[in-house]
């Protein structure tokens, strides 16, 4: 998977009640029409990734998510990475987003924000990917061709 200059990276995680944890990264085109039904639309693909919670602390879980997504964005060469912002946990995701990027030395021209989820497209289709992917089953048989790898770490 390749990405132009013209996709975004959107991610958002989910948890099922067997304690697995799901981050599903997003790569959505950024001039991609809005979709308004509750449809995933098709200009997206997406990549989760799956690990075991073992008693872990929520924010050490956010940070195996931030990891793996910024991973993805340097595999892909996406040129953004958009979080859904949440102001309790702001400094340790800003925090882990620096170390990661600098750990991997993305290119100086990737960017990260941490944006509240209604004013990105990619953040609900991302968390509605992770939601269907934790539930299982036939929600997970309908991401169909949106999901198109799924990682364990």
């Amino acid at each position: 998977m390749t990405l132009s200059s013209d996709w975004n990276l959107c991610s958002a995680a989910a948890i099922n009640k067997e304690h697995w944890a799901f981050a599903v990264a997003v790569m959505v085109r950024q001039e991609a029409p809005v979709c308004p039904s509750s449809q995933i639309p098709p200009h997206c693909e997406s990549v989760c990734f799956r690990f075991h919670q073992n008693n872990q602390t929520a924010q050490s879980n956010v940070t195996e998510c931030i990891s793996a997504t910024i991973k993805l964005a340097r595999e892909t060469t996406a040129p953004e990475l958009v979080l859904e912002l949440d102001t309790s946990v702001e400094k340790y995701d800003r925090q882990d987003l620096y170390e990661h990027s600098r750990n991997l030395r993305m290119h100086a021209s990737f960017r990260y924000e941490l944006l509240p989820r209604h004013t990105e497209p990619g953040l609900w289709v991302a968390d509605a990917v992770a939601w269907c992917f934790a539930r299982g089953g036939s929600w997970r048989r309908q991401l169909g061709a949106t999901l198109v790898s799924v990682r364990d770490i």
